[in-house]
C-alpha cells in the first residue's frame, strides 16, 4: 500500500497554527501567574494585618518592624523579613511570633525585587545588594509611642520629635495632594507589586509611570522629611504638604495593566 506523507506546505501551516496558539496562550498564562501572585500577596497581607492588629489590642500600639535594628531610625519602618541589608543585621519581626504567636511565620513578598539599588538623598548609588525580603512595614503607631526614642538625645529633639508627635495622629494620605484624603491607620503594609518596584519613587498619583525620583524608599519614613510627608501628608510642622502627599500610597490597579505601576498596600481595617 502506498503511503503519503505531509507536504512541506502542510507542515508549515501546522507550525504556523501552533505558533499562533502559543502567542495567544503564553501571555494569558503569564497574566494568570501574575494574578495568582497578586491574590497571594493580598492573602499574605491580610494574615499579617490580623497579627498586627491583635498585637495592637494587647499593647495599644503597633509592633516595631525591625526590633533588633542597630540604627533606631529603621526600627519602625523596614522589611518584616530580610537578610543583612543596608548596614543592619538580618531582620525578623519577632514581636509578631514570640512569645505570643500572633502569626506562625512571616511570608516573603512574591514580587519583591531581587536586587536593590539604594539611592541616598544626593541621588548617588550607595549600595547594591541581593536579597529576598518580606513585605515592607511602617509602624506609625509604634513610632509615635516609643518612649525610648523620645528620651534619647539623638532622637527626642528637633524634626525627629515633631514627626513622632505627628505619627500619633495615626493617619496616612491617599491620592494627589489637592484631591486626596486622610485615612486613619496605625500602620502601612507594602508589597512591591507586579512590576517589582516600590513605585512611590516612579509613579504618578494615577498609577502611570514617571521618571521622577523625588523621595527615598519607605524605610526612610522616620528620618527623611520628604518620605514622611509622602505617606502622612504632613510636613514636619504639621501642615498639609503641597507636593509630596500621596506619593507613598500609590496603589496597584490591574485596570492600568496586569503589570503596572503601584504598590499593593494595606492599611488598618483592610483599607487603602
Amino acid at each position: 500500500m502506498k503511503r503519503h506523507g505531509f507536504t512541506l506546505i502542510e507542515l508549515l501551516i501546522v507550525i504556523a497554527i501552533i505558533a499562533i496558539l502559543a502567542l495567544i496562550a503564553i501571555p494569558n498564562f503569564l497574566e494568570a501567574q501574575t494574578r495568582a501572585k497578586v491574590a497571594r500577596s493580598m492573602a499574605d497581607m491580610r494574615s499579617i494585618a490580623a497579627a498586627v492588629e491583635a498585637y495592637a489590642i494587647d499593647y495599644n500600639k503597633t509592633p516595631p518592624a525591625a526590633p533588633g535594628a542597630g540604627n533606631l531610625v529603621f526600627r519602625y519602618a523596614y522589611f518584616l523579613v530580610s537578610e543583612p541589608l543596608y548596614g543592619i543585621n538580618r531582620n525578623y519581626c519577632t514581636p509578631l511570633t514570640t512569645p505570643i504567636s500572633y502569626i506562625t511565620s512571616l511570608p516573603l513578598d512574591p514580587f519583591a525585587p531581587h536586587e536593590f539599588t539604594w539611592v541616598g538623598s544626593t541621588g548617588e548609588t550607595q549600595h547594591t545588594v541581593k536579597t529576598d525580603p518580606g513585605y515592607g512595614f511602617i509602624s506609625i503607631s509604634g513610632f509615635g509611642s516609643d518612649e525610648e526614642m523620645r528620651a534619647s538625645p539623638n532622637y527626642g529633639v528637633g524634626n525627629f520629635l515633631k514627626k513622632m508627635d505627628l505619627a500619633r495622629r495615626c493617619s496616612v494620605f491617599v491620592g494627589a495632594p489637592d484631591t486626596g484624603r486622610y485615612v486613619s491607620t496605625g500602620y502601612v503594609l507594602l508589597g512591591a507589586g507586579p512590576d517589582r518596584n516600590y513605585n512611590y519613587r516612579a509613579a504618578n498619583f494615577n498609577g502611570t509611570p514617571t521618571t521622577a525620583n523625588t523621595i527615598l524608599p519607605f524605610n526612610h519614613f522616620c528620618q527623611n522629611n520628604t518620605t514622611f510627608e509622602a505617606f502622612t501628608g504632613y510636613n514636619v510642622n504639621g501642615i498639609h504638604g503641597l507636593i509630596y502627599p500621596g506619593m507613598g500610597t500609590v496603589q496597584y490597579d490591574p485596570t492600568n495593566g496586569t503589570v503596572s505601576c503601584g504598590d499593593i498596600i494595606r492599611l488598618a481595617g483592610g483599607g487603602q
